[in-house]
């Protein structure tokens, strides 16, 4: 699972890397769907995120993060001449469905995976039996 790989969530008992889908349900802000935590699959494990820092990563690191990407993927795009409608005046155009797509997929998502290696795992301990 490539975006697991660039998420790096992993066990800090195994090393084994995490499903990052899974991880983020145990998100301490989500407001729905959540779980507790998440078992490791080699070792057993529970792992869940903890949250610490999350606001001050988004403003420092996720929004120029997504500034960054989607100004390097419309820079990248824009001279392919498929991908926009044209406007009227010197070199003005707006993109299309298929642009924004690929904007989306292969510079925004991808740079919104790699931020979440900045995320701390922490081992919640077993309920005594």
């Amino acid at each position: 699972m490539l975006p697991s790989r660039i998420a790096n969530l992993r066990c800090q008992s195994c090393n084994t890397v995490q499903p990052v889908g899974l991880m983020f349900r145990t998100n301490p802000y989500r407001g729905w769907n959540k779980i507790d935590a998440v078992r490791c699959q080699e070792c057993g494990t529970l792992h869940y995120l903890t949250g610490k820092g999350r606001n001050r990563r988004f403003f420092t690191v996720v929004t120029p993060m997504i500034l960054a990407a989607l100004g390097l993927g419309s820079f990248t795009i824009a001279p392919f001449d498929g991908l926009h409608w044209p406007n009227d005046g010197p070199n003005a155009s707006a993109p299309n469905l298929l642009d924004g797509l690929i904007l989306v997929f292969f510079f925004l998502v991808p740079a919104l995976v790699a931020t979440n290696r900045f995320e701390d795992i922490a081992i919640e301990p077993e309920p005594d039996a």
